[in-house]
């Protein structure tokens, strides 16, 4: 009987490579997009009077921060929020519950 030869083989298949990551994108971007969130940071400064010349005097820069969700689907649980600086800045507001849920 004589022996067949067995072809040769091939580590992975390199016509699947594109839809198999064009399917990976499409999974990662619906599950992403089930749990969207939109950030709005505004700065302002505190103004403490005007001087005789009628400008504003300047008192300290204060951020406010407002966290939306975007989301259709999900509902979303905000637990800490804080500014990315050298150190950070956590917010930590007196008035607003620990966890707030949007």
């Amino acid at each position: 009987m004589p022996e067949l030869d067995s072809p040769a083989t091939v580590d992975l298949p390199t016509f699947a490579i594109g839809p198999t990551l064009w399917v990976l994108g499409r999974a990662r971007r619906w599950h992403q997009w089930r749990r969207k969130v939109g950030l709005t940071v505004h700065v302002a400064n505190e103004v403490l009077g005007v001087d005789a010349s009628c400008n504003p005097q300047v008192g300290q820069e204060n951020y406010y921060i407002n966290v939306t969700n975007a989301s259709r689907e999900r509902d979303i649980v905000v637990t800490h929020v804080w500014l990315e600086t050298t150190p950070p800045v956590h917010i930590q507001d007196a008035g607003a519950p620990r966890q707030a849920a949007l």
